[in-house]
């Protein structure tokens, strides 16, 4: 997703993303100019790592796209507090057998899905 009207060229887009188990949070503009930013993906990605398995896994371009329009449209500077961002197969598989609410097929496992928290909204 771009950032464009359709009359306008794509604009600059950053976001802030932090983790809720850690000190782990970083700013970082992964678009700009019309086009992702692959230094800036690579610390997106290591950052929403399977945190139980360490594997790194590219995130969906688009979802930081969603996570950016939401970021602007509650009108937030903070970090989002991210519970889940990549699952491995083997860890989304351990997750399901402790829980009920845990897909089979889950897009986290394919870096389409990420669950986060914004703190001060309910």
């Amino acid at each position: 997703m771009v950032d464009n009207d359709g009359l306008h060229s794509a604009r600059t887009r950053c976001g802030r993303i932090g983790l809720d188990r850690g000190r782990h949070a970083i700013r970082v503009t992964y678009f700009e100019r019309g086009s992702y930013l692959d230094d800036a993906l690579g610390a997106v990605n290591h950052l929403l790592r399977d945190h139980r398995s360490g594997e790194v896994y590219a995130m969906d371009t688009s979802l930081l796209d969603l996570l950016h329009a939401v970021q602007r449209r509650c009108e937030r500077d903070g970090p989002f507090e991210v519970i889940s961002g990549y699952r491995s197969p083997a860890t989304n598989e351990m997750l399901r057998r402790n829980s009920s609410g845990v897909a089979k097929r889950s897009l986290h496992m394919q870096g389409r899905a990420i669950d986060v928290r914004i703190p001060g909204l309910n």
